[in-house]
Formats: structure tokens, C-alpha cells, sequence
């Protein structure tokens, strides 16, 4: 596979599946017939990592201001952009926001962006387990359209918006083409939706055959089970984003649906009732009723 040099963002709101698009794509970059390690991802960077900010500034970025920070980011990330031989995949949870002088907060050096988007209410379910919170905390965040996540002394402040603000903000924007990958669209057909993605990455292959047994065994190594196995065989270095200290597993479960598990009548429209119009613009069915309030 060769792939255009330039920097590509994989952007999402926590809990949506970022992790599982690196994997696949780590399983394609790295053209090995052994799956990846997910602690030793080929798409690992991250674009709140404050190590990576500090090596280029040789300052500490603690001792910035919070707008100081930002705007050095932007400033560096542009300039890795255009020193890159190769493709460079990126994480990201941050919302696509503008700094005072109207530049991109993630600057406007990235040549394509993948967001990973997922059924708010799976993503409520997913977000509790994982940060140890419950329910009604989780949704309360992904409904505060000034949710950031601070983790002192490893990451910038990751300025979330509400899900909704975090869809349109990567959707709506104009600064890099977006490409957008349904969770439930990857679950219901993986070989699919990587091919689609590698297509709008410009993925380019000498035989057609070669090419659809990578992708397949990319799917293969990347499997949810597989991931889970992983971890606990190894632990997994991401597993907590610092807001909160937990004992569930990275990979939980990884279902399309299992909110109809967990939450209640009045959760199912606490959220409905803040993102409806954005899932219904991407084809999630919603529930009938209203709740008053959230409980």
C-alpha cells in the first residue's frame, strides 16, 4: 500500500471508536503478518500530547498560558505537516475550534481527517463504564457545550463542545476534507468501510488481489475480540484519559445497541431531546416520547 505523504486526523468524541480505526489502520501501514501490537500502534500520535508540544518548544508548556499553548500547538503542528516524507495519522478528541485570530486550533496543516462517529447513546453507555461516572454524569458532559478534558501534565486542555457542537464542528468545517465512518457501518461490515476510507486517503496498490487480502487480514487483526485479548494479556497504555480513575477495561464490549442495556427511559431522551436533529442527519432512529429532565 503506499498512501500520499501528509498528515491525516482521526478525529472523534471519546468513546466513538478512534482506537479501533487506529488498530486498522496500524494493521494496514505497517504491511506486517502479525497483527500490531496496541501498545505499539503505527497511528499513535496524539494532538493534545503535551510531550510532543515540549520537544519542540524546549520549554515546558505548564508555564504558558492556556491560550499561549493553543496557539504554539497550531504553530507546530503546521510545521511538522509540512515537513512530513510520508503519511502521518493522528488522534484527536478535541472539537474543531478557532483561536482569536480566527486560525484552526489544530492548524491548517493536515491534508485529510477520518471522523469516527457513534450513536450518542452507545457513546454515553461506553463513556460512564469508562471513566467510573455514572449515567447521568456522562450524559451531562456530552451535553455541556463547554466540556473540556484537563489531565495535568500529560495533555493540553481537549475542548470537547457538546456531541452534537463535536459533530458539526468537524463536519461543517472547510479547512480539511472529512470523511465521515459510522461505528455501526464499520461493526456491520469492516472490509467495507476500510476499503472506502483507504480510497478517500488515496491508497494506492500494485494488485487488486494483494490489496483485498490486506484489508481482510487488517479486519482479522483488529477484531474487537482480538483487541480484548490483547489488553489482557499486555494491559493497554491508553486506558485511562485522566479524568477519572477506573477499573473497566479499554475494550469493554464494543456492541452496536447496548444502551438498551443500561439506561433508562428518561436518559434514552435527556439525550434525544439535546442531539436528535444531528442523529437523525445520520441515520439513528430515535425513541418516541420527551422527558421532562434528566434523572
Amino acid at each position: 500500500m503506499r498512501l500520499p505523504r501528509g498528515a491525516v486526523w482521526i478525529a472523534s468524541y471519546p468513546r466513538s471508536g478512534n482506537t479501533w480505526m487506529r488498530a486498522l489502520l496500524s494493521n494496514m501501514v505497517s504491511g506486517k503478518i502479525t497483527a500490531s501490537d496496541i501498545n505499539d500502534l503505527e497511528v499513535r500520535s496524539a494532538a493534545a500530547s503535551l510531550a510532543q508540544l515540549e520537544f519542540h518548544l524546549l520549554v515546558e508548556p505548564q508555564l504558558l498560558r492556556l491560550a499561549e499553548m493553543e496557539a504554539f500547538r497550531a504553530a507546530t503542528l503546521d510545521v511538522e505537516a509540512q515537513a512530513l516524507e510520508s503519511a502521518r495519522f493522528s488522534k484527536v478528541h478535541d472539537a474543531w475550534t478557532y483561536l482569536a485570530d480566527g486560525a484552526p486550533r489544530l492548524g491548517r496543516g493536515a491534508r485529510r481527517a477520518l471522523y469516527v462517529l457513534r450513536d450518542p447513546r452507545d457513546v454515553a453507555v461506553s463513556y460512564a463504564f469508562y471513566s467510573g461516572s455514572d449515567t447521568t454524569a456522562a450524559i451531562e458532559w456530552m451535553n455541556d457545550p463547554e466540556f473540556t478534558i484537563r489531565s495535568p501534565g500529560l495533555t493540553i486542555p481537549q475542548r470537547l463542545n457538546d456531541w452534537s457542537g463535536h459533530v458539526r464542528s468537524w463536519i461543517e468545517q472547510r479547512d480539511v476534507p472529512v470523511h465521515v465512518i459510522r461505528y455501526e457501518d464499520l461493526h456491520a461490515n469492516p472490509v467495507a468501510v476500510l476499503r472506502d476510507t483507504l480510497a478517500f486517503l488515496g491508497a494506492t496498490f500494485d494488485d487488486e488481489e494483494e490489496a483485498h487480502e490486506a484489508i481482510a487480514r487488517a479486519v482479522e487483526y483488529s477484531d474487537f475480540v482480538r483487541l480484548q485479548q490483547q489488553e489482557k494479556e499486555r494491559g493497554f497504555c491508553e486506558q485511562r484519559d485522566g479524568t477519572q480513575p477506573t477499573s473497566e477495561k479499554f475494550f469493554r464490549r464494543g456492541r452496536v445497541g447496548d444502551w438498551r442495556n443500561h439506561l433508562s427511559r428518561s436518559h434514552v431522551q435527556c439525550i434525544e431531546d439535546a442531539h436528535g436533529e444531528t442523529m437523525k442527519r445520520f441515520g439513528y432512529v430515535l425513541e418516541r416520547g420527551r422527558a421532562d429532565r434528566c434523572d
